[in-house]
C-alpha cells in the first residue's frame, strides 16, 4: 500500500544549469485537500528542518493560501547553492519520506519548476525570518552604487540624449544586471546574515 502511495505521489525536479556559480532553487505548488492542512503543514516542516542539515541549504519560503478562498494550494520555495547540492535534495530519503507522509493529505501530483530571479531573492523563510533593516539595508546599497556607476557611464556614452532615453537606457542596464547576475549572488554570500531572525513555523 506504501509503495502505491509513493507511486502515486512520485515528483520529479528539472533543474535548470546555473549560471556560474550563482544558487539555485526550486518551486513546488501543492494543492492539499480540505481539513489536512494541519498534518500537511507538519510534515513540511519536518522537511525543512531536515534540510537545514543538508550541504549547501539556503533557505526556504513557504506561502499558504490567502483566508476564504477556494483552493488550498501552497506554494514552497527551496534554496541551495549549486545545482549538485539540490538534485542530493531531491533523490535524498528526507525528501521521499515527505512525500510517502503526506500523499493521503494532496490532491494531484505536486508541481516542481526551477525557481530564479526577483522572486526569490529577499523571501522570507519558514525556518527563519529575514531581519528587516538588513535586507532593506543590502538592497539600498546595492541600488545606490549601481545607479552612481550606470549614471555616470551612460552620460558619458549617451552626452546627446534625452534624459529619458538616459535614464531608460540606465534603469533597464541595472534591471537586467540585479535580476541575473549580482542579486542571486549577493544573497548567497549575505544569507546567513539577513536570514538570522528567530525561527517560524511555515
Amino acid at each position: 500500500m506504501h509503495n502505491a502511495a509513493a507511486r502515486k505521489t512520485r515528483m520529479t525536479t528539472q533543474i535548470l544549469p546555473p549560471a556560474d556559480d550563482a544558487p539555485v532553487s526550486v518551486a513546488v505548488s501543492t494543492v492539499v485537500r480540505k481539513g489536512h492542512e494541519a498534518p500537511y503543514e507538519a510534515a513540511l516542516v519536518g522537511l525543512i528542518d531536515a534540510c537545514q542539515e543538508m550541504a549547501g541549504y539556503l533557505g526556504a519560503t513557504v506561502r499558504r493560501p490567502p483566508p476564504g478562498t477556494r483552493g488550498k494550494t501552497y506554494s514552497t520555495i527551496i534554496r541551495f547553492e549549486t545545482a549538485e547540492q539540490l538534485l542530493a535534495f531531491e533523490q535524498s530519503t528526507e525528501r521521499a519520506m515527505f512525500l510517502l507522509q503526506t500523499s493521503a493529505h494532496v490532491i494531484g501530483t505536486p508541481s516542481w519548476r526551477d525557481a530564479s530571479g526577483e522572486e526569490v531573492w529577499f523571501q522570507p523563510t519558514a525556518a527563519r525570518t529575514p531581519v528587516m533593516w538588513r535586507m532593506t539595508l543590502a538592497t539600498l546599497v546595492i541600488v545606490y552604487v549601481l545607479v552612481l556607476i550606470l549614471g555616470e557611464g551612460v552620460n558619458r556614452l549617451l552626452p546627446n540624449e534625452p534624459l529619458w532615453v538616459r535614464l531608460l537606457a540606465a534603469v533597464a542596464v541595472q534591471t537586467i544586471l540585479m535580476s541575473y547576475w549580482l542579486m542571486p549572488r549577493v544573497m548567497r554570500w549575505l544569507s546567513r546574515w539577513i536570514y538570522s531572525g528567530k525561527r517560524t513555523a511555515a
